[in-house]
């Protein structure tokens, strides 16, 4: 898991704590709201980063990152990422005359993937359901080939003849790992640099807010 810490400076906060003392949890609120529109912050300025390094979607990028915001009880937050290595089905990929092709890298040129091919899979959620998943695939050749128009036989029993899920030693392609890019150090500390410069930004906002509701 790779994770952000983000310090909110002693001088700030005793300066917050000195102007709303005289309101009931006035510097919990302004703390607490701030951190959380940081949060947020970091979170937005690690999928642009990340986006800028691969040809991943941003909804597929966030879809990895997780946020534990703060609260008057609690004050500090996270914001971190985890996962399994992205699909390459999800960068970039074309069907081509011998494979796939695919693009992890925006700095990168195209991957051709000879013999891969795209098939869904199941399955099983925590409460026991089951969904379908797609991906990019491939296998090598062992034994004889099928006639029934399946490159390959004899894998994964219970699925029928002809599936194209049939096939030896069956490998899902994927690439790096969402938390992998984000940990990197031009990221990571680019990230956090500018997720506390918005708390600070925004302790002074929720500070005046919050003078101006109370007169």
């Amino acid at each position: 898991m790779t994770a952000i810490n983000i310090d909110i400076s002693e001088s700030d906060i005793k300066e917050v704590v000195s102007l709303l003392s005289g309101i009931k949890d006035g510097a919990a609120t302004a703390i607490y709201r701030s951190v959380n529109k940081g949060l947020s912050h970091a979170q937005t300025q690690a999928v642009k980063a990340i986006g800028k390094e691969l040809t991943l979607k941003a909804g597929r990028i966030k879809k990895d990152f997780s946020m534990r915001k703060a609260s008057k009880a609690n004050l500090t937050g996270a914001v971190w990422a985890t996962g399994q290595p992205v699909g390459l089905l999800n960068f970039s990929a074309r069907p081509v005359k011998k494979g796939y092709s695919v693009k992890v890298k925006r700095s990168g040129s195209r991957t051709l993937l000879k013999h891969a091919f795209k098939a869904k899979t199941r399955k099983l959620r925590n409460d026991g359901s089951e969904y379908e998943t797609e991906h990019l695939w491939w296998r090598s050749y062992q034994g004889q080939r099928s006639g029934t128009g399946t490159k390959y036989a004899g894998y994964f029993a219970g699925l029928p003849d002809g599936h194209p899920m049939k096939g030896p030693q069956l490998e899902r392609l994927s690439g790096p790992r969402i938390e992998d890019i984000f940990g990197r150090d031009n990221i990571l500390t680019d990230v956090q640099a500018k997720a506390s410069d918005k708390i600070t930004e925004n302790l002074g906002k929720e500070t005046y807010n919050i003078l101006r509701r109370h007169g």
